[in-house]
This record gives structure tokens, sequence and C-alpha cells, in this order.
């Protein structure tokens, strides 16, 4: 802040009544002023798609840190050290947004366009996913240590209809500028009996797809790998979950 002489003005938005985790409407809801903390103990949360949320909460930074970091801030800022971003993505989580009046907008869609949007002002007032999510997630998170910054972060859900898989989502974070769902792995897979074979042209596919950053926590090309390579052990990991 002291370095941004653009910046006049602070406002305190902790007494708006934006921490919450509730289930309503056929919806999860969580308050954008909501402590990451909060998802690792909420019994709202306590096995909902196969313990993806909590898992990608668990993995932020340490526990002194999550008492302080708020959900809307680490999805709303997706910096490379944010990790909530590609579990919700998988989920297919909205942002309600309040810029004067309240409006709708898929996780996807924001992250396209987000300096647009904090040029816009808009505040992040809620994140919401569908709470009928029966399958399995699986989260990973790549770093050197335990509370070090990501080199890779990647969520996938599944879920299985007889033998074919349904509603897959594929999402990555950190070793890419800005966090990212996969929808043409995710396309791959839908609708499919699964083998070998299958995950792992879903997960080059997730490689090609994502245009990977070089810095201190790992080059493009490592990067890359460990993309293609996760995502197909996530996949494994998830269907095997599911056929037990």
């Amino acid at each position: 802040l002291r370095k941004d002489s653009r910046i006049e003005t602070l406002v305190d938005i902790s007494r708006l009544g934006l921490s919450y985790i509730k289930e309503e409407d056929g919806f999860i809801k969580i308050g954008a002023a909501t402590p990451v903390a909060r998802m690792t103990e909420s019994p709202v949360l306590a096995g909902y798609a196969g313990g993806l949320l909590k898992d990608a909460a668990r993995a932020v930074a340490n526990s002194h840190l999550r008492e302080l970091i708020t959900v809307g801030g680490n999805l709303g800022m997706a910096l490379p050290w944010c990790d909530l971003p590609p579990a919700f993505l998988a989920l297919g989580g909205t942002l309600i947004i309040y810029d004067g009046d309240e409006k709708e907008i898929p996780l996807s869609e924001f992250y396209k366009d987000r300096s647009r949007h904090k040029k816009q002002g808009w505040i992040i007032k809620e994140i919401r996913v569908p709470a009928d999510k029966p399958g399995i997630g699986i989260f990973r998170k790549i770093s050197r240590t335990k509370i070090d910054y990501a080199t890779l972060d990647v969520a996938v859900y599944l879920e299985k209809n007889g033998d074919m898989i349904t509603n897959p989502g594929i999402a990555i974070a950190c070793a890419v500028s800005v966090p990212r769902r996969i929808k043409d792995a995710e396309k791959i897979l839908f609708g499919k009996v699964p083998d070998e074979e299958l995950f792992r042209a879903a997960a080059r596919n997730a490689r090609s797809s994502a245009r990977t950053i070089t810095n201190l926590r790992g080059t493009s090309s490592y990067r890359s790998q460990l993309i293609e390579i996760y995502t197909g052990r996530c996949l494994n990991e998830a269907w095997a979950a599911l056929s037990k």
C-alpha cells in the first residue's frame, strides 16, 4: 500500500456479515470474508465432493495465516500463491459480485478478464458451488515444502454413471499466470468408459492447453511436465475412489 500512490482510501468490510458457510437453495454458499480456516472445519463441507474444498483449504499457507486469509481474497486476487481457485473451478463455482447491484458470474469467466473487473471496482460478496456433487474431487499441491508457494495446483472432479464418466472438472493454478479450467480435457472424458489411455489423453490435453510460467519455483517446461503427470494421477485416483 505504501508503494501505490493511487490508493487514497481503505474501506473496512469486516462488519458486513460476509463470513459464513451454508447450504441454501441448492447451493453451498461461502461469504467472501470467510477465513479459509473455517473451510477446513465446516460440517457443511464435510464429505462434499470427496473433501475437495477442505483439502484445498488445508493446502493454503499455514494454520495461522488461514485465520487471516479470506476465501474471497484468495479467489479474487488469484496470484501464483493462491491455492483455492482450481478446486472451485473444477466444481463450476460462481461469484456473486456487487457493483451497486448484485450479479452472478462464473468463476472461469471472471478469470478471463480479471484486470478489467478489478478496475470496475467490483466487490466479491459470495462464492457458490452446486450442493449436489455426489462425485469425488482430488486436489494436489506440488511445492518444495508444505507451506511454500505452489509450483502447481491441480484439481479434478468426476462423477460416475454406470461405467461412464459424467460431469468432469479439471482445473489448474500457480503453474499458469491465471487459474483456468481445462474444458477441452473435460470433453475428452465426458460420457466415456475410462481406461489408462483415456486419462493419459486428457492429461496430455491439459498440458498442451496450459501456457505455463517460469519463476523461482520452476521453469515453464518443468511445470508443463507436472501438469500432465499430476492431472493423470488425480484422474486415476478419483476414478478409483468412485469405483470402490
